[in-house]
């Protein structure tokens, strides 16, 4: 059993009043995100090394839009990157996405 660590970026173009992220049957909300902030590890999931991960995310921002992504964000953490994700919201695109520190 491995510890993946989560860090939460938001850039959305708005402040968030709560974000749930979601992968498999455990979930963490977050709360009171500014635009534009990261939250270094906030939330900890665990997982059997080497399986697959998806993960899920939906949101309340400060103007009242509830939001959710459109599909599941399919990936794998490894070891090189310490078992640590990126998971982050862009309001552009209305896409989450997930980035590691040294695998892609």
């Amino acid at each position: 059993m491995i510890e993946i660590k989560v860090t939460f970026e938001n850039y959305f173009g708005e402040d968030l009043l709560e974000v749930m992220l979601f992968r498999k049957m455990a979930s963490h909300t977050i709360y009171d995100i500014k635009d534009k902030e990261k939250k270094i590890d906030i939330a900890t999931f665990y997982a059997i090394e080497g399986e697959d991960e998806n993960w899920h995310v939906q949101l309340l921002t400060a103007s009242g839009e509830y939001w959710r992504s459109a599909s599941l964000i399919e990936c794998r953490t490894k070891k090189e990157d310490g078992y640590k994700i990126i998971l982050g919201v862009n309001g552009e695109s209305k896409r989450v996405y997930a980035a590691f520190s040294s695998s892609s």
